[in-house]
């Protein structure tokens, strides 16, 4: 899709054209430092991942992403976009293009997406309101608890290692959802953090047949996800993780599957979660799955 607007060109849909996806790839790395080189080349860029993006030349110089995925919402299973990789370079500012962008692309989405939702910086909080977004409070869930005695083999994953790629990706399409309060199916998403934000916090139980994402720090136990056929309960999983003490654990996503009672709730720092008024969410103790954070 191309088009015009304010001397630019809009193009959407362009992941088959390697100049024009090597320039969404520079402008962001240039915004936003991330550089998605890694997750292209080990095959899992997503074409679900859409860029609207505004080109002067052969430069992206401002883009809206969405990101449509497959989530479980109250146990139903429904698409839901989230917008990201929004920006614009510095000498383009002050002119829109962001709003207009992001509207273009509720347009485009709203017909075939149940809602949408975003992570804001901080600075990026009032536009995100004037474009209808409101402000969602989150919750973790946090366990007090004694460290059971450690049973069974648990292997630290390496995606550097195409045996624990394929694993992983494999469990990832096959996975059932970690929640039915509000869970994410999206294996190339997943395949990204495992790439990148949890490359060192993988293991694989193989009496389980499930991967756990997680660290300890200060004392803590971080679950960040836990992927496989089966969703184990925590006291089935729990004795896999006990490499270190802890007292504590925090659940980045909502544990309703892993039948614990919560013994208290923290709220994430600096998340900035809104959501457009489209998307029905459970009403109390909402967390979006870390893992659908694109």
């Amino acid at each position: 899709m191309t088009s015009e607007h304010s001397g630019l060109v809009l193009r959407s849909h362009y992941w088959d054209d390697r100049r024009a996806k090597d320039a969404f790839k520079a402008f962001l790395l240039d915004i936003h430092n991330l550089d998605l080189t890694l997750w292209d080349e080990a095959g899992f860029w997503d074409d679900h991942y859409t860029a609207f993006s505004l080109f002067d030349g052969e430069r992206v110089v401002s883009s809206v992403c969405l990101y449509s995925m497959d989530m479980v919402i109250d146990g139903l299973r429904r698409r839901v976009g989230q917008f990201s990789g929004v920006g614009t370079l510095p000498s383009f500012r002050r002119r829109g293009l962001n709003r207009w962008l992001t509207e273009r692309v509720l347009e485009w989405a709203t017909p075939t997406h149940d809602g949408f939702f975003l992570f804001a910086d901080e600075e990026a909080v009032p536009f995100y309101e004037r474009c209808g977004f409101v402000p969602v409070r989150e919750t973790i869930a946090t366990l007090a608890t004694d460290v059971p005695q450690p049973r069974g083999a648990l292997v630290k994953l390496d995606p550097e290692r195409d045996r624990d790629l394929q694993r992983v990706y494999a469990l990832a399409c096959a996975r059932t959802p970690v929640s039915d309060a509000l869970g994410v199916l999206t294996p190339k998403l997943l395949m990204f953090h495992f790439l990148y934000t949890l490359r060192d916090h993988a293991y694989y139980v193989e009496d389980l047949d499930v991967v756990a994402f997680f660290k300890l720090s200060d004392g803590k136990l971080i679950l960040y996800d836990v992927l496989g056929r089966h969703v184990p309960s925590f006291s089935e999983l729990q004795p896999y993780l006990g490499l270190r003490p802890y007292r504590e654990v925090w659940f980045l996503f909502m544990p309703d599957r892993m039948l614990i009672e919560p013994t208290g709730r923290t709220t994430p720092a600096d998340n900035n979660t809104h959501i457009h008024p489209t998307l029905r969410l459970p009403v109390r103790d909402v967390l979006f799955p870390y893992v659908a954070h694109a």
